[in-house]
Parts: C-alpha cells; sequence; structure tokens
C-alpha cells in the first residue's frame, strides 16, 4: 500500500507548546473530518491535512504532492469528504515547485493562485453518492487511466460553510492501481467549460459555447454542471450534419451543484467522431446583489471517454 498523507494544518499555525488549548483554532471547531478504509492491495491513498473552513465562508484549498510509484493505470477511485464539502478532485499539476512545493497545502479560493491552465483532471467519477459519505467510478475489466511515474499532483478540496461554527475537515481520495501490462483500453475525463462570463445582479443570464471532438471516441458518462444560481443546462450533440439533444434539465435543482444527474452508457452505444460538436448551454437566475462569473458560478459538461490516454479539455469562452 502507498500512503501520501501530510500530518500538518493548512489553515492554521501550530500552538506553541506553551498555549493553551483555547489558542488552537481546530479546538473551537466542529470536528467533521471524513473517514476512509484503507485502500484494495496495491493502491493508493491521498489523504490531505486537515482545514479550517470558518463560519459562514467558501474555501478552496490546493494540496500538492508527487507520484513516486511505477507507471500504472488507475482503473477505481473512490473519494471521501467531510460535510459541507461542494467537490474533492485529483489533478494533474504543471505548477512550479519553486512556487507549490510538494506536501503542502494552499489557499487557492482565488483562481488566480492556482490557474486552471495549470491543472488537468486525472479522473472523475459520476458524482453519485455511494451512500457512506464517497463518490467512486469502477471502470470495466482491462480499462484504465494512465498514471505515470514522477507525477505532480494536486488534491484540490472546495467548501462551502453556511453554519455560524467553524468547521474542522479532512479529505481522501483512494485509487485503485493495477500494472500497465494488463491495461487493454486506456480512458480519460473529459471536460468542457466556460470561464469568461458574467451574470448581471438580479438578473438572468445565458451562455452557449461548442467544443469540437479531435478523436474518434466511445462515451462512458455525460454530465453537466453549474452551482446555486443555475436555471437549465443542456447539451447538444452535432455529428454529419445532424444535431440530437442528450443532454437536459429544464429546471436545475440547487442539490444538482453536488450530484448531477448524469447519462451512462453501455459499452459501445454512444460512439463520437472526430470533428462531431458538443454544444453547451447554461442559464442562470442571480438574486444576489453582485454579479456572479467564474467560479462562482459554473457551466461545464464533463464525462469519460476512451480510447484516449490525455484528458480531452475544451474551455473556448
Amino acid at each position: 500500500m502507498l500512503l501520501l498523507s501530510l500530518a500538518m494544518m493548512a489553515c492554521t499555525s501550530a500552538p506553541d507548546s506553551g498555549s493553551a488549548a483555547e489558542e488552537d483554532p481546530a479546538a473551537n471547531a466542529v470536528d467533521l473530518r471524513a473517514t476512509f478504509p484503507d485502500p484494495p492491495e496495491g493502491g493508493l491513498v491521498l489523504s490531505t491535512p486537515d482545514y479550517i473552513i470558518p463560519a459562514y465562508s467558501e474555501r478552496q484549498f490546493c494540496w500538492f504532492s508527487r507520484y513516486q510509484g511505477p507507471d500504472v493505470g488507475i482503473d477505481y477511485q473512490a473519494t471521501y469528504q467531510s460535510e459541507n464539502g461542494h467537490h474533492v478532485v485529483l489533478m494533474k499539476t504543471l505548477a512550479d515547485e519553486d512556487d507549490f512545493p510538494d506536501d503542502s497545502a494552499f489557499d487557492c479560493s482565488d483562481r488566480d493562485t492556482l490557474p486552471m491552465t495549470e491543472m488537468e483532471p486525472i479522473i472523475f467519477g459520476r458524482g453519485i453518492d455511494d451512500g457512506d459519505g464517497s463518490s467512486s467510478i469502477v471502470l470495466e475489466d482491462g480499462m484504465a487511466v494512465e498514471f505515470e511515474q514522477d507525477t505532480r499532483v494536486v488534491v484540490q478540496s472546495h467548501y462551502i460553510n453556511p453554519t455560524p461554527d467553524d468547521i474542522l475537515v479532512r479529505d481522501a481520495i483512494i485509487l485503485g492501481l493495477i500494472p500497465t501490462e494488463e491495461v487493454e483500453i486506456w480512458a480519460a475525463p473529459f471536460a468542457h467549460t466556460a470561464i469568461d462570463f458574467q451574470v448581471p445582479a438580479g438578473k438572468e443570464a445565458s451562455v452557449s459555447f461548442d467544443c469540437t471532438w479531435g478523436i474518434d471516441a466511445t462515451v462512458l458518462f455525460v454530465g453537466g454542471h453549474m452551482h446555486e444560481w443555475g436555471k437549465s443546462f443542456s447539451l447538444d450533440w452535432t455529428t454529419q450534419g445532424t444535431t440530437e439533444r442528450i443532454y437536459e434539465i429544464a429546471q436545475w435543482e440547487p442539490e444538482y451543484r453536488d450530484r448531477p444527474p448524469v447519462n451512462e452508457y453501455e459499452d459501445g452505444e454512444f460512439t463520437v467522431q472526430a470533428g462531431d460538436t458538443f454544444t453547451t448551454s447554461c442559464t442562470w437566475d442571480n438574486t444576489t446583489e453582485a454579479p456572479l462569473g467564474f467560479p462562482e458560478e459554473m457551466c461545464v459538461t464533463f464525462g469519460f471517454a476512451y480510447e484516449s490516454k490525455v484528458p480531452l479539455i475544451c474551455a473556448p469562452l
């Protein structure tokens, strides 16, 4: 078992040995730290530091590490996140190690701290709750996501604390790993997202954008992502001059932010060809007194497809 964990507080400094316990912010926070099992044999667990999320606040933290094992395939992922968590995701990072050292965590709530261009997803699930505080994805036998030796990774944890108490949280990601010689099909996530949009205060607004597939691929599942101010979401597929609506949520619900509906497909049921286009459309209703933009709100089509060793990322807006 490979264990990558760090016993540190990302949001506070450890108290001096002579300090009173009440001076430690963690001592007065509600302990919501997630528990998680051991990984499967030969697997890997990525356990974040403890974080303090202040009362009535939103925070995002990025914890950096490096995969030291041999080249492998990931065929299983389970994520464990504390209550009030928005997401915990595993990504490869291109960030400068001098700025973001291994085994360190940073408040990355400001998107300029760690731009999206310096990260790409490695694997993510369907957002379906397994009922024990976890969400998992299990790939078919012989299918895996490439995970190379010496890959720098970042675990991004996003929280919204609507309570009057500070909360103490901790997340974990468990991976199942198989030797590369056992991989028959390489799969990868895809994400189509708009980042340059603004929803005026007290107004509705919409955005629509196209992403063209650069390869032939078979889609395993597809879903949409918006936040609390989402009103509707749709995805159209254009192939050989014909357009078909393949995913639609006419009335977006706030709970879909964390657990959106997904369309799942049998092996070979849904294939796209190079040159096909996905058109994502989002409408928001901004009930706040300030304009909304990314990342307070989002417009993302996400999914998983094969055969590809690299994530399929499109951000045209």
